[in-house]
C-alpha cells in the first residue's frame, strides 16, 4: 500500500460533471458523507493502533498497515472536501447535510463500543473490492466527454479502497472476530450510510429537476436508473460472500484495469 495525493484540479469541474447529470449527483450525493465518515474510520483505526503493543511481526505489521490506512483515507476525505465544495460553488447548498452527518458520526462514536465501530469499518470497507470493480472496470461508457478530474478522482479513490480492503478485516479479526456482530456491522454501516446519502441524493434530485415539466421528470427518472444500475452491476453477486463465515477479502481478485490505473495515477501524485 501508498499514500498518494494526486494533483487533482477541479476549478473547472462543475457539480453536473457527466453527460447524463443523474449519474453525477448520484456520486456527488455518495461524495458527501465521506469527508466525515473517513475521519469516523481513521479515529477508530487509530484507536486500535495504540491497543496493538505487541512486538511480534504480525502486530507490527498491522500496526504499519493502519498507518497506510490513516494517510490514505486522510488523503481521501481532503480531496473529497474540495469535490464537495463544487456542489455549494454551482448553488447546492448541502452545507446543512453535512452539519447533520457530521453529528450523526460523532454520536456513534461518543456511544457505540469499540467493537461496534470496528465491526461498521469493517461493514464499510467489504464495499471497497465490488465498488472498485464496478468503477475501474464497468462504468466507461458513463464516463464519455466526462470531466476528466472527476473521474480520477473517483478511480483514484476506489483504486486504494481495493488496496486498503483487508485493513479493517485484519483490525476487526484482532480485536474481536465474532461473526454475528461482524455481519450486524456490515448492514448497520448499509443500512445507516445509506440513508444518509439517499438523503443528500433526493436534496440533490430535487433541486436540478425543480423546474421540470412531466416529461423531463420522466426521462429524469430513465436516466437515474442507468446511473444506479451501473453500481449495482455485478456488486450483488460479490457481496453476498461478505455473509459467509469463511469471508475474507484477502485473496479478492483485482479489477482487470486495477494496475493500468494505478501506474497511471502514480504519475500525477504530489
Amino acid at each position: 500500500m501508498r499514500a498518494r495525493k494526486p494533483d487533482f484540479d477541479f476549478s473547472n469541474t462543475p457539480a453536473i460533471w457527466a453527460q447524463n447529470p443523474e449519474f453525477a449527483l448520484f456520486w456527488n450525493a455518495a461524495s458527501t458523507p465521506f469527508p466525515y465518515l473517513e475521519r469516523f474510520l481513521n479515529k477508530a483505526m487509530a484507536k486500535a493502533a495504540t491497543k496493538l503493543s505487541g512486538e511480534d511481526e504480525a502486530s507490527r505489521k498491522l500496526r504499519g498497515d493502519i498507518r497506510t490506512f490513516i494517510r490514505q483515507e486522510s488523503n481521501h476525505y481532503t480531496t473529497h472536501e474540495r469535490f464537495n465544495a463544487i456542489m455549494k460553488r454551482d448553488g447546492f447548498d448541502i452545507a446543512p447535510l453535512e452539519v447533520e452527518i457530521e453529528q450523526e458520526y460523532e454520536r456513534l462514536w461518543q456511544t457505540k463500543s469499540f467493537a461496534f465501530c470496528l465491526a461498521y469499518c469493517e461493514g464499510f470497507e467489504t464495499l471497497g473490492p465490488p465498488s472498485a470493480h464496478s468503477m475501474l472496470d464497468n462504468m466507461e461508457q458513463h464516463f464519455d466527454r466526462a470531466d476528466p478530474e472527476a473521474v480520477a478522482m473517483w478511480k483514484w479513490h476506489l483504486m486504494e479502497e481495493f488496496e486498503h480492503r483487508t485493513v479493517c478485516y485484519d483490525v476487526y479479526h484482532h480485536f474481536h472476530g465474532g461473526y454475528f456482530l461482524r455481519v450486524y456491522g456490515f448492514f448497520y454501516q448499509a443500512w445507516h450510510l445509506g440513508g444518509m446519502i439517499k438523503k443528500v441524493r433526493n436534496f440533490l434530485l430535487a433541486q436540478y429537476r425543480q423546474n421540470m415539466s412531466g416529461e423531463e421528470l420522466a426521462e429524469s427518472e430513465r436516466r437515474l436508473k442507468l446511473a444506479t444500475g451501473a453500481m449495482g452491476k455485478g456488486m450483488l453477486g460479490k457481496l453476498i460472500k461478505v455473509l459467509s463465515p469463511r469471508y475474507s477479502p484477502h485473496g479478492y481478485e483485482e479489477p482487470r484495469n486495477y494496475r493500468a490505473f494505478m501506474d497511471k495515477i502514480e504519475q500525477r501524485v504530489i
